[in-house]
């Protein structure tokens, strides 16, 4: 087919970032920034289709905070059967948080937008996300909690509960920036880690 149109707003909206996954049938979600409600206050939002890429329903605002904070930075990760989780960076608390929302593969939402990162009032931001075949899943941010910023993953299960607090990826006991980090997966849900690290005095790429 041709190209088609994602965002089902009618007006002059700015709508950028997108991200897509999709699942062992072939269909796929499509996931971007969307300022359809202001100018000032961009929100995530998401649109399903079927293998076919028709599209499943109207794009749906992941967002749930009732408020004008601004949502960054989109990535998105979906299992074998469908089910699928999104995650950005989020000002809602005044400070930059890393936030996901999961759902089954009919679109439903399962439970709330959940903060991933466990400290309190420092900035963390440009999440992405990995999920397994089995649905369980890994989120990878930098993170400013140390001063400078470092690699943080944390894990979840299939059910969406945190597996563990946590874990600071980066070994170097400098005050670098270590940022952008990308996470590829096998079937089994191992991970490797990949990002760009100042500790040498420039930038290179580690694991």
């Amino acid at each position: 087919g041709g190209n088609k149109k994602v965002n089902d707003d009618a007006g002059a909206a700015f709508q950028s970032s997108p991200s897509v996954a999709i699942d062992g049938s072939g269909n796929f979600m499509v996931v971007w920034e969307d300022h359809r409600n202001s100018y000032h206050n961009s929100d995530i939002y998401a649109q399903q289709y079927t293998s076919s890429g028709i599209a499943r329903g109207a794009n749906t605002n992941v967002v749930d905070d009732a408020g004008t904070a601004h949502q960054f930075s989109r990535s998105i990760a979906m299992d074998g059967s469908g089910n699928f989780a999104i995650v950005w960076y989020d000002y809602r608390n005044g400070n930059y948080d890393i936030y996901y929302q999961r759902y089954n593969s009919s679109g439903v939402a399962q439970g709330v937008n959940t903060k991933v990162n466990d400290d309190v009032g420092t900035a963390s931001q440009y999440p992405s996300i990995l999920m397994d075949v089995s649905g369980n899943l890994v989120i990878v941010w930098y993170d400013y909690r140390n001063g400078n910023s470092d690699i943080y993953f944390q894990r979840y299960n299939s059910s969406g509960n945190a597996q563990g607090v946590n874990i600071k990826v980066n070994d170097d006991s400098v005050t670098a920036n270590q940022q952008h980090p990308l996470i590829s997966m096998d079937l089994s849900g191992n991970f490797v880690v990949v990002w760009v690290d100042g500790r040498n005095g420039y930038s290179d790429i580690y694991l």
